[in-house]
């Protein structure tokens, strides 16, 4: 059975929407290292405003995914290399935290090569990091560096880790008639993928216009 490590932020937006359903009906094992399991149920359940809502997600896990070991040294090290990655003058800029550093960590110690990951950041550090200096360049208005040594050391252990985000797993419910809701494809993918957006899942609009036009083409059979 293939198996995808989820980080805290594809959990929380798939909760808010009511959708953390769609993880029982696909035949994959969806795993979380302890790190997320923490972010998403425990801290959040002593909290009044979303304390029920982390007992359904603790509840859901505990039926429905697997807690993974993760390994604290490989952990701190890639989080360490992440963080050394983007430089200005003496100044490293940390872009990645111990949730989304996690779940990469269970994937490579588990043999694991896909992450489930709504944080953009993570996405462009292992995909497209040259965006990411972009984007980050635009925000802080001043050039940015990479230092090629520790990329190069977190890239070389890291490997070829694929990333996914909550939008390709409702993108693949809708595409399956998972949902069964009387509404056309076309019109419910669309509005389940800006409501994953407008909770948390970086997705942009055009990312959402192609996968409508992919999955649910006009013209195309419901």
């Amino acid at each position: 059975m293939n198996r995808i490590v989820c980080d805290a932020s594809s959990i929380i937006t798939l909760s808010s929407n009511c959708l953390l359903w769609l993880i029982e009906k696909f035949e994959i094992e969806f795993c979380i290292p302890p790190y997320v399991k923490k972010e998403a149920v425990e801290v959040p359940i002593k909290s009044r405003r979303h304390g029920l809502d982390a007992m359904r997600n603790g509840n859901f896990m505990t039926k429905c995914m697997k807690v993974l070991e993760t390994d604290q040294g490989m952990r701190d090290n890639l989080l360490k290399l992440a963080n050394s990655i983007f430089v200005s003058g003496k100044h490293n800029f940390s872009i990645i935290h111990y949730g989304e550093i996690d779940a990469l960590t269970v994937a490579k110690k588990h043999g694991i090569n896909t992450v489930m990951v709504d944080e953009k950041n993570t996405r462009l550090l292992l995909e497209d990091r040259p965006l990411l200096r972009k984007i980050m360049e635009r925000r802080m208005g001043h050039k940015i560096q990479i230092n090629s040594e520790a990329e190069a050391e977190f890239v070389k252990l890291v490997g070829d880790i694929k990333v996914v985000r909550s939008s390709e797993l409702v993108a693949a419910a809708v595409k399956r008639d998972i949902f069964r809701w009387q509404y056309p494809k076309r019109e419910l993918l669309r509005n389940a993928l800006f409501a994953l957006k407008f909770k948390g899942c970086a997705i942009s609009e055009g990312e959402i216009v192609e996968i409508v036009n992919a999955v649910a083409p006009l013209g195309g059979s419901e």
